[in-house]
């Protein structure tokens, strides 16, 4: 038995050693560096907590805590629903359900970069193909600088998010949907419910924990949004669409600050933690009920 109890452990430790080196161990130094003076060359500088006072007195990090509340906010939102929606009329079977769910689906698999560039070409305020289009077709007053206007461009972000990862939502709510008994449905039908009372009263209720997963798993992405917004805007107009990853990625790479950005980045983890915390706990209490 002792035997076997040690080739286990042999077994496990590449995966323990592994785990040390790229997840503890980096974890563990950025909270280090957090508190000290760092431009990544030579021996940091303990400075306490003055890089987590900078970071909170900056506007810009009050600008990317706004746009991620924003863009989280009603991203999580839209995507539960829209996801949802649309699982149903796929399971409906229709003719077009199988296209419909591969053309619904196919963005997510596209990478971010790509999607950023064709983009960031359609929607060029001069020459993009929206404009032009828009022009052609006389409807001059629509068309926008839709990537430098302050006012829209976090509203045109959020559009091409939800159209990338409203596929993935349809993925998840479909499985559990067919996880759902018919007798349930079926005994609704006999009771006289309609297909509104049937999705509210208990498609809705039923996938309850889909729709956790599906927050969760919403949260901790975009939390680390970076690629699709730094290919399309770099953050700009000024600060208007900087996140999280851009924020750290300019105090580190572009003013040489390893420990204000290793602040933020355990901030950023602290909120991770904090939001996924509160929502497993509303998960399992509503297992419960």
């Amino acid at each position: 038995m002792r035997r076997k109890q040690r080739l286990g452990y042999v077994y496990v430790l590449p995966a323990v050693i592994i785990f040390f080196i790229f997840i503890a161990y980096p974890v563990v130094f950025n909270i280090f560096i957090g508190f000290h003076k760092w431009s990544g060359l030579g021996e940091p500088i303990w400075t306490g907590l003055k890089n987590y006072q900078k970071v909170f007195g900056d506007p810009a990090f009050k600008t990317v805590l706004k746009n991620f509340v924003f863009i989280t906010g009603l991203f999580v939102i839209f995507d539960c629903i829209f996801g949802m929606i649309i699982a149903v009329f796929v399971k409906m079977e229709l003719k077009i359900s199988k296209i419909a769910k591969v053309l619904i689906y196919l963005p997510v698999v596209l990478s971010p970069v790509i999607i950023g560039y064709t983009f960031r070409t359609l929607l060029e305020a001069n020459n993009g193909i929206v404009n032009v289009l828009l022009r052609r077709i006389g409807l001059d007053r629509l068309a926008q600088q839709w990537l430098i206007n302050p006012k829209l461009v976090l509203y045109v972000i959020l559009m091409i998010l939800l159209w990338q990862g409203v596929g993935f939502a349809m993925i998840l709510y479909t499985a559990g949907i067919s996880g759902i008994p018919s007798t349930v449905y079926e005994a609704a039908e006999i009771d006289g419910a309609g297909e509104l009372k049937k999705f509210f009263y208990i498609t809705i209720p039923l996938l309850r924990g889909t729709t956790y997963t599906l927050v969760i798993m919403n949260v901790i992405t975009y939390i680390k949004l970076f690629d699709l917004v730094w290919v399309m805007t770099n953050g700009g107009p000024g600060n208007t669409t900087v996140t999280f990853t851009i924020y750290v990625y300019n105090k580190a790479f572009k003013l040489y600050d390893m420990g204000g950005a290793s602040a933020v980045a355990t901030i950023m983890m602290g909120i991770s933690l904090i939001l996924t915390a509160l929502q497993l706990k509303m998960y399992n209490k509503g297992r419960d009920l």
